[in-house]
């Protein structure tokens, strides 16, 4: 079982890797992080092919059928024919098109409907799975029934580092999700509050981490972009870079790229002004 004190001792530990990232994000993109569209990165395809046929599930069968919402996994079917190819070497993301709502999938698998995209990456000179963990640091508001991948979700921006810098990113984020699973092995066969507390500190210090990683807030002096002094990386955690659309219906969607300060001190959010174009 995980205790406090191995906890703080494993944020310290990743917090001394964060600087170092930092670090090396200022030595290698001195005039700041580029920006790209996640439709420049990702590629989707309708799920038709993949739909389920018939929805009388059974776990003792062996295929899954998802769905991009929070339940993720409905059942599971016998149906041979139809079936997403995806594995650790071939993964890919299911994209909910009317909540917006995601899963990393590395596994074979049907799917409910087509209310969904199957995203993959363009070609492989980006991290997919550091695209992945961007995507979750984007807050989507959809206020209506529509699909939203073409029309909007994909003219998001997310910051895009050198590949070496994402696939850093990616490896301590990982570490947080392996031991997130293994502490929530440990809560379903022990149910104890202790062990409740710990999952969610390691819950909410992820995504600390994850948002800290991801904050690549440029800084403009007389309209010119220049490299981000040290000091700034002191107060990363306060930054919230946010951004408001107008949706082309009568009613606004909020997105932003959204940081928190401190999770484990309140999750207290800052909002700060977009710089000039």
């Amino acid at each position: 079982m995980y205790n406090i004190n191995k906890i703080n001792e494993e944020i310290k530990e990743n917090k001394e890797k964060c600087i170092s990232i930092l670090d090396m994000i200022n030595e290698k993109c001195p005039n700041g992080v580029e920006y790209c569209c996640l439709k420049d990165v990702l590629q989707y395809e309708q799920p038709t092919k993949y739909i389920v046929k018939n929805t009388k599930y059974n776990d003792e069968y062996k295929t899954p059928v998802l769905t991009a919402g929070q339940s993720f996994i409905l059942g599971y079917t016998n149906e041979t024919e139809g079936i997403y190819k995806s594995s650790k070497n071939n993964p890919c993301i299911i994209f909910d098109d009317f909540t917006t709502s995601f899963h990393w999938v590395e596994f074979d698998f049907k799917v409910k409907s087509s209310a969904m995209k199957i995203l993959t990456p363009i070609n492989d000179k980006v991290c997919f799975k550091y695209i992945f963990y961007a995507m979750q640091c984007i807050y989507f508001v959809p206020l209506t029934h529509t699909r939203h991948w073409i029309s909007k979700y994909s003219e998001l921006k997310i910051p895009l580092p050198p590949m070496e810098i994402q696939q850093k990113i990616v490896k301590i984020l990982d570490q947080f999700e392996e031991l997130e699973k293994e502490l929530e092995k440990e809560l379903e066969k022990e149910l104890e509050k202790k062990l409740e507390k710990e999952l969610k500190i390691r819950i909410d210090q992820y995504e600390y981490y994850r948002n800290l990683l991801l904050n690549f807030k440029n800084i403009y002096e007389n309209d010119k972009l220049v490299p981000l002094p040290v000091e700034f990386y002191e107060n990363l955690k306060t930054q919230n870079r946010s951004i408001k659309q107008n949706s082309s219906e009568k009613e606004d969607e909020i997105i932003s790229f959204n940081f928190s300060e401190d999770v484990l001190k309140g999750k207290k959010q800052f909002k700060v002004e977009l710089p000039p174009k």
